[in-house]
């Protein structure tokens, strides 16, 4: 497994920057130095992050878990944003051929958003946005001229802000980025913004201040947070 840098615009030298010494012994201990080539054959696509090496899923199998998940939950909606750094047909095709085309809904962007149980009405269940290029079919929508969020790089709680980071500022979805991201991110440290408490107050706080009624919240290790107990709270 091999991270194609060119795709994602670095480079073995900045990779090396942005994480920490023992990560990259790891990874350089499990394919070989950083930065040689790519192996033999036609790329494949994966889910990872910063480097492939340190583990990656296919995306075909994950799009495919997420199908099964949807054909079992009926009444839900979910919504993925794709950290998308492979041409966008590409992951449009992949998409379609794990059954998800079909459930993927186009918002609109000037007008008022469709309630869920519209979406849900129609046989809409999914929302797919991508991160950096546009292009490919209409549901495969570019993310921050849907959504404008708040800044990342918190390292304390303290940080921790609603100011517009991405987006525009007609941008009709809200994003909270809730997470404090060094690498490798610390569970205990989101645990402790996740607590029901905090997380209540710093959604309502960043939804007052920017003017919305709802938003989407980004958490990591959401299992040992409170999230959707506040997001079912905020919803009642």
């Amino acid at each position: 497994m091999r991270t194609d840098f060119a795709a994602e615009g670095a480079d073995a030298n900045k990779v090396a920057e942005a994480v920490p010494a023992r990560a990259l012994r790891a990874a350089e201990r499990i394919a070989g130095p950083l930065g040689v080539g790519l192996p033999p054959g036609k790329p494949r696509l994966y889910l990872c992050h910063t480097l492939c090496e340190l583990g990656a899923e296919p995306l075909g199998q994950e799009l495919r878990a997420i199908a099964d998940f949807l054909d079992t939950h009926p009444r839900t909606f979910l919504m993925l944003i794709v950290e998308d750094y492979a041409p966008a047909a590409r992951i449009a095709d992949a998409f379609r051929e794990a059954g998800l085309g079909r459930l993927a809904a186009t918002l609109p962007r000037h007008e008022a958003m469709p309630t869920l149980g519209r979406l849900l009405a129609t046989g809409k269940r999914l929302a797919v946005f991508a991160e950096k290029k546009e292009g490919g079919p209409s549901w495969y929508m570019p993310a921050f001229t849907y959504i404008q969020d708040t800044p990342l790089g918190a390292n304390r709680p303290d940080q921790l802000r609603c100011d517009r980071f991405r987006g525009e500022p007609d941008s009709p979805l809200l994003l909270i980025n809730h997470w404090i991201p060094p690498f490798p991110p610390s569970p205990r440290l989101n645990a402790a913004i996740g607590q029901r408490t905090f997380l209540r107050h710093r959604i309502r706080g960043c939804m007052d201040t920017r003017g919305f009624t709802g938003t989407i919240v980004a958490v990591d290790f959401y299992e040992r947070t409170a999230v959707v107990r506040v997001a079912a709270e905020l919803n009642r």
